[in-house]
């Protein structure tokens, strides 16, 4: 399941909208350590983003990720799925 997970968010960060995405990497880093969902966010930097960033900001998307996946560790800690 995981795999299949982590080519669905793949494949929305290439055709869905943002939120799409942020919603599967939400439950990937619920679920597992995602440090997949890292990697898709930074090709998705690379992909989408302007040579300035975002705002100046270089790599935003892949810095969220990294707040969420972070984040959520806890609290997949918590509900201990293994």
């Amino acid at each position: 399941m995981r795999l299949f997970v982590v080519a669905v968010t793949f494949l929305s960060a290439l055709f869905a909208p943002v939120w799409a995405f942020f919603l599967l990497a939400g439950f990937l880093a619920v679920r597992y350590p995602s440090w997949e969902v890292m990697l898709i966010a930074f090709f998705m930097d690379l992909v989408y983003l302007p040579i300035g960033g975002f705002f100046g900001i270089p790599f935003v998307i892949t810095i969220l990720v990294c707040i969420l996946v972070w984040g959520l560790d806890p609290l997949r800690n918590q509900l201990v799925f293994k």
